[in-house]
């Protein structure tokens, strides 16, 4: 895929959060500013178009209202949903990315992902 036109996600394009989430701006950042894969961008989206989403059913308008409390609750209710702990990892990786790049253009004055922890890997079996 080529770099220089980010992909577009359907689902995020078309979800009544986009804008007040700046979900279009964010899928650009991600693919013309910082270089990610096709698959990253659109797996990034879709993981802010989800936290958006749940944002926005309880009441938040836009990111910049989202607390470090609201987010800690996102993901419990990620673990509830019965994702897998490397998809929650990469959906907290995404809502750090997600809210440097909030910051870094000015959009929000905090960084409410801060001191979200990700789920404990599970302990492997030793080889014999």
């Amino acid at each position: 895929m080529d770099r220089s036109t980010p992909p577009r996600a359907p689902t995020a394009a078309a979800s009544p959060v986009a804008r007040p989430f700046h979900l279009e701006r964010f899928r650009d950042y991600l693919a013309l500013e910082a270089g990610n894969s096709g698959n990253t961008v659109e797996s990034y989206l879709r993981d802010i178009t989800r936290l958006a989403e749940y944002a926005s059913s309880r009441g938040a308008k836009s990111p910049e209202q989202l607390s470090a409390s609201q987010l800690r609750e996102f993901i419990y209710f990620l673990k509830d949903l019965g994702l897998a702990p490397t998809t929650i990892r990469r959906e907290i990786s995404a809502i750090r990315t997600y809210f440097k790049f909030l910051v870094g253009e000015g959009i929000a004055a905090r960084d409410p992902s801060e001191r979200i922890e990700s789920p404990k890997r599970g302990a492997r079996c030793p080889r014999s």
